[in-house]
């Protein structure tokens, strides 16, 4: 085969290849090992990688040399201290006597400084009256006078709640200040709020049973003011004659004695010795009410003692015990030496007088010994305590300035508002008067001017339970006839009585007449009158048996151990309320119940003379 021919190139591009590597060596060689490489410059002096780090340590020992040791000018202050004393001797001085020769008009009083929102800011939610104290609820049943048309009153039982709770004024203050400014800082307060819940029977509570009462007695509190807007140009504004209207309500509002009806009403005033007292409500001893009403008080008073009854030949010996029996009682409520000192010397007037009857004489005695005893309990808790903020107010009782707390109370005590053997929850909230009424443009909402009482947020809710005024007791049986026998308690106007022995078959209601004697109504109370009661239990009999076995429970030896007796038989009666619940009675243990002999205890007993 015949050899074909090389071109030179292709013979020789190996060794052409091989010499462009070698040259590329050499530059990378020249380059980084023989060369400098890369430099920076640092204060005129060049620097290599090698000796940077070593050039910026010495630049930072440099600076922070020269940090050092830089000077400090130190400011020296002026001394005035000659220039002081100077003038601590200014009458001297100025050779001139160190008292007055005569009065002198004094500069203008300094202004308030006023920090109120800007206009079109006020919140009337901020300024809400604050949640007051949990309330303290005291409750009875009672025999009151209530007012009626005409200056006439008309005596009615009535169940009766009374709550009270602290109300923290400073506070209060303080927040409208920021509000509304200080000239508006002042507060008035309005009607007291009151709802109330009962209990379901299966002992449960629901927020939609929450229902307003309305406190009693009720206020004479003048017509509230009507407020409409209209526009005047871009302005919202109110009419002038409404205008007036806020400013007449706000002057008979703010008026101190209606505001001491509005925080703390009296009660209607009660018969004595019909039913249980009422009184006043103590949250705190170092906080009396006595001392808080002297602060709307021009003269110092106190509201809560009775005003001493005029012994007349008119007024009967019975009816000025009674009243000195609730004088003593409030005397020792505010610790009132001289109270109960009075009541010690009419006590005794009456006892010494020889038409007085045995049975009030020896009243009167009982009396005057519990007044003694009542002046001596006053004196050692004068002496532990100091004298009570409760007592008699002196001539400087006047407050000056506000209290930092005041008590606030309401009642519930309307016709059949409360009813027996019942469970209730309450709860209150003060409401405040609102002192930007009428101004629209001071509010952000409008409509916040028109509100003229705002109310504050409800209290914790407390809880009373409202004893029954009917109870009745299955004392016998009459199987023969298929009867039981029964007796009933109830309370009847202002005293307890005990009914003749009922007699009740199978579907009877437990209610009845019995005639019981009774206070008078109208005249001397100490003189008995037998009435006709009507009894009236809630209660029917729904099933009798007279055979039912029954086993008997006793103490046992052991600590807190019970024993059963053998089974006997029984009679059981099984009764329906009106709220369908049913309730089983037996003969035996109805007859020795312990709770029947605590009501017959409480039955009325007419005086009797010796």
């Amino acid at each position: 085969m015949a050899k074909q021919l090389v071109n030179p190139v292709e013979r020789h591009v190996d060794k052409v290849v091989l010499g462009l590597a070698g040259l590329i060596l050499l530059g990378s060689i020249a380059r980084f090992l023989v060369t400098s490489p890369n430099q920076l410059e640092i204060g005129g002096e060049a620097v290599t990688p090698s000796s940077v780090d070593r050039k910026v340590v010495q630049a930072a020992d440099a600076a922070r040399d020269r940090m050092i040791n830089a000077p400090v000018e130190v400011e020296r202050p002026e001394r005035r201290f000659a220039d002081f004393e100077s003038r601590l001797t200014p009458f001297e001085d100025n050779g001139l006597a160190q008292t007055l020769p005569a009065a002198v008009a004094f500069g203008p009083a300094v202004p308030l400084i006023d920090v109120r929102k800007a206009v079109g800011e006020a919140k009337l939610v901020s300024v809400a009256a604050m949640t007051p104290d949990p309330p303290v609820v005291l409750y009875g049943r009672t025999l009151f006078e209530v007012p009626q048309r005409g200056g006439q009153s008309r005596r009615e039982p009535r169940n009766w709640v009374t709550l009270t709770a602290s109300f923290d004024v400073k506070r209060q203050m303080e927040v409208q200040r920021e509000e509304y400014g200080a000239a508006r800082k002042e507060i008035f307060f309005g009607p007291m709020q009151i709802q109330r819940r009962a209990q379901r029977l299966d002992g449960s509570w629901a927020d939609d049973d929450w229902a307003d009462v309305i406190p009693t007695p009720a206020l004479d509190l003048p017509p509230m003011p009507k407020v409409e807007f209209e526009m005047e140009g871009d302005r919202t504004v109110v009419p002038g004659l409404q205008l007036a209207a806020i400013e007449t309500f706000f002057s008979k509002i703010s008026e101190p004695l209606l505001q001491l009806e509005l925080i703390r009403p009296m009660i209607y005033a009660w018969v004595p010795g019909r039913g249980d007292p009422w009184t006043v409500p103590i949250v705190t001893s170092e906080r009396d009410v006595i001392a808080q009403d002297a602060y709307y008080q021009e003269k110092p008073s106190n509201r809560y003692l009775e005003e001493e009854d005029v012994v007349t030949e008119e007024i009967p010996s019975a009816q000025r015990l009674d009243q000195l029996e609730r004088d003593l009682a409030a005397a020792w409520q505010h610790k009132s030496e001289e109270a109960a000192t009075i009541v010690y010397n009419e006590a005794l007037t009456i006892e010494e007088d020889t038409d007085t009857g045995q049975s009030l004489r020896k009243r009167a005695e009982r009396l005057r010994a519990k007044a003694n005893q009542r002046i001596g309990d006053i004196k050692r808790w004068t002496n532990l305590r100091g004298p009570a903020a409760g007592g008699a107010p002196g001539p400087q009782a006047k407050q000056v300035a506000a209290l930092p707390v005041q008590q606030l109370w309401a009642h519930d005590a309307g016709a059949d508002s409360i009813q027996s053997d019942r469970v209730y929850q309450y709860r209150v909230r003060p409401t405040l008067y609102n002192r930007l009424l009428g101004e629209p443009v001071r509010f952000r909402k409008k409509d916040d001017a028109a509100v003229v009482f705002a109310p504050g947020q409800w209290s914790q809710a407390v809880e009373v339970r409202i004893l029954p005024d009917v109870s009745f007791f299955v004392t016998g049986e009459d199987e023969r006839n298929e009867r039981v026998n029964v007796e009933v308690y109830q309370w009847f106007e202002g005293v307890w009585v005990k009914s003749s022995r009922f007699k009740f078959a199978l579907g009877d209601k437990l209610s009845g007449e019995s005639r019981n004697d009774v206070p008078a109504w109208d005249v001397d109370e100490s003189v008995p009158e037998n009435v006709l009661v009507q009894y009236e239990a809630d209660a029917t009999i729904v099933d009798l048996d007279f055979k039912r076995p029954l086993r008997e429970r006793k103490r046992g030896s052991g600590r807190g151990g019970v024993k059963f007796g053998s089974a006997k038989e029984s009679c059981s009666v099984v009764l329906l309320d009106a709220a369908g619940r049913l309730h089983e009675r037996f003969v035996p243990t109805d007859k020795y119940d312990p709770d029947k002999k605590t009501y017959g205890s409480l039955v009325y007993k007419p005086e009797t003379e010796d």
